[in-house]
């Protein structure tokens, strides 16, 4: 009962005139958001006069201003990521038992920007804070890989020592590719004994404003504890830690 249904439809034309940047017309903004003409006149009237979006004197059409990326420049200044990231971070490794390592690009290589532990110490985990791992290498790092660019992707899988760290470690580049594209299309990747045999993991991809794919988060644990029929419950607690520090970063899905 307290939505304010003029600021509703205010932050809609701002969304239409922040994501398609071009002059539109007054009709053209109601005719897209189904408002009625009217009432679109005195929504731009009063975003014009809070400098939001601006009118062009020859032709009458608005578009946004760069106050909207101002605002945003400010806030993402104030965005420290890993303190964002720490506490769920830390609540998803305790209520999955399981090592949680936050993942993003460095050059060529996957870098573990920050890590939690839960009550049990799983035993021989390569990846904590501060070291890298070969893109090609664990649930994280190919989960990073996954979602690159096409020609990224391939230049990397091209130049790098496809090295294995493991008899299950995937070095073929057909095979790679196969399990990668899987990877894409789920929305997540699994690596059993990959990175260190008796160790498996699952990773799920942070998106930022623009939908990129920005980081990953994989949770890690004895291969024991991640057979499949384990795997839907792992998922459904990374997802809502993945969830929260999208919307955190400005993504809502």
């Amino acid at each position: 009962k307290y939505v304010v249904h003029s600021l509703e439809r205010g932050l809609e034309i701002l969304e239409l005139l922040a994501e398609r940047p071009q002059e539109w017309g007054l009709s053209e903004i109601a005719r897209a958001l189904e408002f009625s003409p009217a009432n679109t006149r005195k929504l731009l009237l009063s975003l014009k006069s809070t400098n939001y979006v601006m009118q062009n004197p020859e032709n009458s059409k608005y578009q946004a201003t760069l106050k909207l990326f101002r605002m945003g420049s400010a806030l993402m200044q104030r965005f420290d990521f890993c303190s964002e990231a720490r506490p769920l971070m830390k609540k998803l490794s305790s209520q999955t038992n399981t090592v949680v390592c936050l993942v993003v690009q460095d050059g060529d290589e996957a870098y573990c920007i920050e890590h939690a532990e839960g009550s049990t110490l799983v035993p021989i985990i390569f990846l904590r804070r501060g070291e890298h791992l070969p893109m090609h290498i664990g649930a994280a790092a190919q989960l990073l890989l996954a979602f690159l660019p096409e020609e990224e992707k391939n230049r990397i899988l091209s130049t790098s020592s496809l090295n294995a760290w493991t008899p299950s470690s995937v070095t073929d580049i057909t095979k790679l590719n196969a399990k990668l594209k899987e990877f894409r299309e789920q929305k997540y990747s699994i690596d059993r004994d990959g990175v260190t045999m008796g160790i498996s993991a699952v990773a799920m991809p942070i998106y930022d404003w623009s939908g990129r794919v920005m980081a990953t988060i994989s949770i890690a644990g004895l291969s024991q504890d991640f057979m499949d029929e384990a795997i839907p419950a792992k998922l459904e607690a990374l997802k809502e830690t993945t969830t929260q520090l999208s919307t955190r970063t400005g993504h809502f899905s």
